[in-house]
């Protein structure tokens, strides 16, 4: 008797046989082969209607990668040529809350991006370029095996295609995760913990080009703990867009060029641990573009491919000549290099059949914000192996031009805010320029209006035109790889900064890439130039640096050219100062080089910044009268006064900056002879420093303000989102404070260890012949001027709560002043010199016995209450601190 199996297997093998014998007689051996492939083509076809049955009834698109979409699926297809393959990530803050720095347009991370296999799943990887060595060498794998990359996600391979072996992975649940961290970054801005919300997350779009890909997510965040946040409908529940931006980082024919410290280009560095540079194994390339000559024979030629900027539809109407105007003012500059319109602009039509998100097209973007953050900036995509420059996207926002007028919040402190939702987004990327240069301009139509040159509320189209191309040039330097330099302004001479036919050839400032100010001549002056129309010399000089084509096979073998352009930093046109050397890495810049700085100009910085306070006095008599049309309210009056307040202190600060300063110069060994890498500010600059400081800052003189326009500072009274009204726990204008504060911040800076230092190793620095300035000389002279009224003669009227001996803007200040003296001998900063912790000893005591004297005088006795309770007071104040001086351990002081 026969199973069923093997009746069926009987049958089966029958079944084979025949088709053999089939097989034999019409294909002959083939047939046999074909037979005897059979199960793995059934495998194959498995598989292949395993893929295709993955991505049946997808939405399709092709290009970089092909991508397939459908429901709550996102399919990746990864060719086998791209595993292990180079690619660009870089991720954007796409969609904002318009406030608080989470803007829409921020860079938020830029990585290099790799796929790898393994087994059944495919490995999202970050890669780790930073470390290198020579291929071929045992070096090379012990670098290998010395640093990681990072394994970000592992996803499982969904299908594999038979034929062309194309992986499919899932991309979708990743990309609705938390990649970009907004979660922190909320908690930063909001003061609250916000968690993502997977269900309310989603895709928003997907585009795919021949050379990248974009993908738009939708991130919904929420908290059970929310504050009020203007501009929001319901602060539980916040909604955040990403653009993620892959693109291959394909092998061109691009030559790296290597970096100098003496010139003022982003760069990227590489530790090559096959380098046989004693110094240091850094190799360091500028970041530029791969700009060829078309004729390399020719002295000027057009380049092979220009580099084109389209200045997309988004930006309006009637400042498109001016944003072009500032892409191309850089073509002067690549002359001298070589090349020939090197930089084309046009204008994206509203019927482009192209997206602006094709990394094949450089954009001008206008974008939209409610709370100003940043004004301009110029994100590229770099190649973090050469250098080379991809493609870029200048942003520039709607609110720095349609808030000309208003005041910049963040100038009160410029630098303590920077992108605190993103802490470790890559910083070349950030500019504050137009920001800054909005503040500028504010204050020169305040001061026009208030002259009478202009009604409240003009704004000169031409004055807007000037300003978007002074702030385009800026942003256009920045994707040419060039950074900032806050030493532009030293280029001419205060007498000729407002000589159009001198600065129309040479620009206001040597560089473009200077936070250059508003040039606002003095009443009985010519006016100038408001704005920079053209690059500097010090841009021609980068450009050639770095677009210069040197023939050379190897980045070394261009050093000699190199070197021979860097060594001309020192003439005077091509000073350089960029941001480490402005505002170090503290809160508060406490950097050496007083000319270093942004907003000044001229060669001589103490004089323009007296210039701009002068100014600022002139206009405060005319604000009620002439800052504010007819039938509007107040709140424009206390923008104003407080534009003011906010010039006089950023201009006394540039005074504060030259005590204890040292001049530096990026130079090396056999650049410019007699000239030195430091110089300490000469004993005569910094007291002329410390006098303006006095005159302008530390006296009342400036602060007599009339009660009539005290009593008109009113806040907006409009009660809801937008609104500034409750910004501020007061109503009314915090005066007190804002002067205080104005001057505690200045003798902080006096103060400060570094500061301190400096000068003390300045009499060891000064060379011979040369008078160096003192520590003992300077807390004389900060005794002797804040607490002048202890040497002063009673007025004939004596004193009265209304006529005070002192002041209650200054009893506020010397508070401070005691308050950081005492610090500074009882539990002075790292880094304090000892001798500056006994002066501030001897300071004290010698306040404490004039004090005494004023006290016991004729003077003393006619007094009014508040001095006296004041001076009293700080007497017991400064015999405690010294009583205490001497009861801390040794070793702690």
């Amino acid at each position: 008797m026969c199973s069923p199996g093997g009746f069926f297997k009987r049958w089966q093998i029958g079944w084979v046989v025949a088709c053999l014998m089939i097989f034999s007689s019409i294909g002959g051996r083939q047939g046999i082969e074909d037979l005897e492939d059979w199960p793995r083509r059934t495998k194959r076809a498995e598989e292949e209607t395993t893929f295709d049955e993955r991505v049946k009834g997808a939405e399709v698109q092709k290009g970089l990668f092909t991508l397939y979409r459908r429901k709550d699926h996102l399919y990746l297809e990864i060719q086998p040529s791209q595993l292990e393959k180079n690619f660009i990530m870089i991720l954007t803050l796409e969609k904002g809350l318009g406030i608080r720095d989470l803007l829409g347009g921020l860079p938020i991370d830029e990585y290099v991006l790799t796929f790898r296999r393994m087994e059944d799943k495919v490995l999202w990887i970050k890669r780790n370029p930073y470390f290198r060595a020579a291929k071929g060498t045992p070096v090379e794998r012990a670098v290998e095996h010395a640093f990681s990359d990072s394994i970000l996600t592992t996803l499982p391979i969904e299908a594999e295609h038979p034929k062309t072996g194309a992986l499919l992975i899932d991309i979708q649940k990743y990309l609705l995760s938390d990649i970009p961290a907004l979660s922190f970054a909320l908690q930063q801005a909001l003061g609250e913990e916000y968690s993502l919300n997977k269900d309310a997350s989603h895709l928003s779009y997907l585009k795919v080009f021949p050379e990248n890909i974009e993908f738009g997510v939708l991130y919904n965040y929420v908290t059970s703990k929310p504050n009020y946040i203007e501009g929001l409908p319901d602060a539980r529940s916040v909604e955040l867009g990403v653009r993620y931006s892959v693109s291959e980082l394909r092998e061109t024919d691009y030559r790296p060029r290597l970096a100098d410290d003496r010139v003022g280009y982003f760069l990227v560095a590489l530790k090559d641990f096959s380098s046989d540079n004693p110094r240091s194994p850094f190799v360091r390339y500028i970041i530029r573009w791969n700009l060829q000559k078309a004729d390399p024979t020719a002295t000027i030629s057009p380049p092979k491919k220009p580099i084109v900027f389209w200045v997309e539809n988004t930006v309006p109407v009637e400042y498109r000549e001016a944003v072009r105007e500032g892409i191309l003012m850089w073509n002067k500059a690549f002359e001298k290099a070589g090349f020939r319109d090197a930089i084309v602009a046009k204008i994206q039509p509203d019927d482009a059949d192209w997206d602006a998100a094709d990394v094949r097209y450089n954009t001008i973007r206008w974008i939209t914000s409610s709370d100003v953050s940043f004004g301009g900036i110029g994100p590229a995509r770099v190649n973090p192996l050469t250098g080379e420059i991809l493609d870029a996207d200048i942003l520039i926002e709607n609110e720095t031009v349609r808030g000309i007028r208003q005041y910049y919040r963040r100038i009160i402190a410029p630098r303590s805010s920077t992108f605190p939702a993103f802490p470790f987004q890559p910083s070349f990327n950030f500019c504050e320029f137009g920001s800054v240069l909005q503040t500028e301009a504010s204050f020169a139509l305040l001061a026009m209006t208030a002259r009478g040159d202009l009604p409240p509320e003009d704004v000169p189209p031409e004055f807007v035109h000037a300003y978007i191309r002074e702030l385009v040039g800026h942003e256009v330097g920045h994707v040419l790889g060039l950074r900032h330099n806050f030493k532009g302004s030293l280029l001419h001479k205060l007498e000729d900064v407002n000589r159009p036919e001198l600065t129309r050839q040479t620009g206001l400032s040597s560089s473009i890439m200077d936070y250059i100010p508003v040039n606002l001549a003095p009443k009985d002056m010519p006016q100038g130039e408001y704005f920079t129309s053209t690059v500097g010399p010090w841009d021609v000089w980068m450009i050639e640096y770095g677009y210069k084509p040197i023939d050379a096979r190897t980045p070394e073998e261009e050093l000699v050219e190199l070197r021979k352009i860097a060594s001309l930093t020192v003439l005077p046109e091509h000073a350089y100062g960029t941001d480490e050397d402005t505002f170090g890495w503290s809160e508060e810049p406490v950097t050496p080089d007083p000319t270093s700085n942004w907003s000044d100009l001229s060669d001589d910085p103490i004089a323009w910044a007296e210039r701009r306070i002068q100014i600022a006095q002139e206009v405060l008599p005319r604000l009620i009268d002439r800052s504010i049309p007819e039938g509007e309210g107040y709140e424009l009056l206390r923008q104003n006064f407080h534009t003011l307040l906010m010039m006089i202190r950023n201009n006394t600060q540039v005074f504060a900056k030259f005590i204890g300063g040292q001049y530096m110069r990026r130079m090396h060994k056999g650049d410019g002879e007699g000239l030195l890498p430091m110089e300490v500010v000469p004993a005569k600059e910094q007291r002329r420093a410390l006098e303006l400081l006095n005159r302008y800052l530390f006296l009342d003189t400036f602060f007599q303000f009339p009660p009539e326009l005290l009593n008109r500072l009113s806040p907006s009274r409009w009660a809801h989102w937008g609104s500034d009204t409750f910004s501020s726990a007061r109503l009314d204008y915090p005066l007190h404070e804002v002067i205080l504060e104005m001057r505690a911040a200045a003798l902080r800076r006096l103060l400060h260890p570094y500061v301190l230092s400096r000068i003390q190793e300045g009499e060891k620095k000064m060379l011979q012949g040369k008078e160096a300035y003192s520590l003992a000389e300077l807390f004389d002279f900060l005794r002797a001027a804040i607490w002048s009224e202890l040497s002063q003669k009673p007025p004939a009227g004596g004193y009265s709560e209304q006529s005070p001996f002192i002041s209650s803007f200054r009893r506020e200040f010397q508070k401070e002043f005691i308050h950081q003296f005492i610090d500074l001998m009882l539990a002075p900063a790292e880094g304090t010199p000892e001798d500056a912790r006994t002066l501030a000893w001897a300071t004290l005591t010698h306040l404490q016995n004039e004090i005494r004297e004023v006290l016991s005088s004729d003077v003393g006795k006619g007094l009014d209450l508040l001095s006296r309770t004041h001076l009293e007071e700080t007497k017991v104040r400064i015999q405690r601190a010294l009583e205490a001086r001497f009861l801390v351990r040794a070793d702690s002081l």
